[in-house]
């Protein structure tokens, strides 16, 4: 019982990947057009973190980080490193 257990465990840690996969390969299209045609005054304003705002679980910001340096390299335009911090926030 318990090799199914872990066998589901897994299964769906993939499904979770696979969804922050194309959640952040949308979210780096979008910070890319925002980089390109919004002035930084528009945008700056929301990058400041809110007050009350808790800081995402350690495992789920270790998972985005793996996934912005696995989908940065083949982006059609090139991610630095602001790109890259607008779409993990």
């Amino acid at each position: 019982m318990r090799g199914i257990q872990n066998i589901l465990r897994k299964m769906g840690r993939g499904v979770h990947f696979v969804g922050l996969t194309a959640e952040l390969i949308v979210q780096l299209m979008i910070a890319i057009w925002t980089i390109r045609f919004v002035p930084f005054r528009v945008y700056g304003q929301r990058l400041k973190s809110l007050p009350g705002m808790d800081p995402p679980p350690f495992q789920l910001a270790r998972d985005v980080r793996r996934i912005v340096d696995l989908v940065t390299p083949i982006m059609p335009e090139q991610s630095k490193c602001l790109i890259c911090g607008i779409a993990a926030k």
